[in-house]
């Protein structure tokens, strides 16, 4: 007879059992980005990347609360304004990072990717017109098959910058802080 306790002791069991991807971010430094939810990681993700940006200066710097956006992060103003969609992924069995959701058809000049390994973290940062103009070197997968809505970019550590270049890289892409 199975009850409650049963079921409960036997997938205590096969967990330990298992070897399940969040047993080796254990103690990490990331460990809690791992085992946040999606709408976490999002939040986690947009507010950290807006807190960097202006750290450098930038003053005008908006996080699009809840989602309503076809942005995530706006930095500076009017027909020069830059808009940020986010995301974050962490890094997976493959030591890869699988960035999800990724859409051609919402208003945002680049795609900021934050991967997270369990004690250091990458980045890219892609001008969304690359998205189609270098489809080669940036090879987007349909996450539903037949289906062109919606699409997943993979990435391995190497293919990402370190946070040296940061700052660099936002000003080639957002300009010089006013």
């Amino acid at each position: 007879m199975i009850t409650q306790k049963s079921a409960e002791r036997k997938l205590v069991k096969l967990i330990a059992a298992e070897d399940l991807i969040h047993q080796t971010w254990c103690g990490e430094k990331f460990e809690v980005v791992k085992i946040a939810s999606p709408t976490e990681k999002g939040n986690l993700a947009e507010n950290f990347l807006a807190e960097l940006i202006k750290s450098l200066g930038y003053s005008d710097v908006e996080v699009i609360p809840g989602r309503r956006g076809h942005y995530d992060v706006g930095v500076g103003r009017g027909s020069r304004k830059k808009k940020l969609e986010v995301k974050l992924a962490t890094q997976d069995t493959n030591e890869n990072f699988q960035f999800n959701g990724i859409r051609y058809d919402t208003d945002y000049t680049h795609l900021f990717c934050l991967g997270v390994m369990r004690s250091s973290i990458r980045y890219l940062m892609i001008p969304k017109k690359w998205l189609t103009t270098k489809r080669a070197q940036y090879h987007l997968v349909s996450m539903t098959k037949g289906a062109n809505a919606t699409f997943k970019l993979t990435r391995s550590v190497g293919e990402m910058s370190d946070f040296g270049s940061f700052e660099a890289d936002i000003q080639r892409y957002m300009g010089k802080p006013k």
